[in-house]
């Protein structure tokens, strides 16, 4: 039988093996220009914003004292809204739809996404800095 103190330890590596995601690929701006294009609630945009950082379900329900059912609810609306099917896709759809507001503030950044059906329909995606 395992112990409190056996249970701490495998807690303590979960904790330092996986490091809290800090990525901000959109600023402030942005979020609030998809926020109207798209009609999304002011919960679905947190949740947009913290999946577009990286962070899991369970991470989001935690984060903003949800359950995980419940994001998955609102990511259903977000795809749905923007017309995507997961993460990756949305996360695109984002940075192409703020790119003029990009190329207006003279930022450089530009998003290629690739569907190649001659290779078995697998889609390559490219960010450039």
């Amino acid at each position: 039988m395992a112990t409190d103190e056996q249970f701490d330890i495998v807690n303590q590596k979960e904790e330092t093996f996986r490091d809290e995601p800090t990525a901000a690929i959109l600023d402030e701006k942005e979020w609030s220009y998809l926020k109207r294009f798209y009609d999304m609630s002011p919960r679905e945009l947190q949740i947009a914003q913290l999946v577009c950082c990286g962070y899991t379900n369970g991470d989001i329900a935690g984060k903003l004292n949800i359950r995980s059912g419940t994001v998955k609810t609102h990511l259903r609306s977000i795809f749905g809204k923007t017309r995507t099917r997961n993460r990756v896709s949305m996360l695109v759809k984002y940075i192409e739809k703020v790119q003029h507001i990009r190329e207006n503030n003279g930022s450089t950044y530009t998003v290629k996404a690739v569907n190649s059906h001659k290779s078995g329909d697998s889609e390559q995606i490219q960010l450039f800095e």
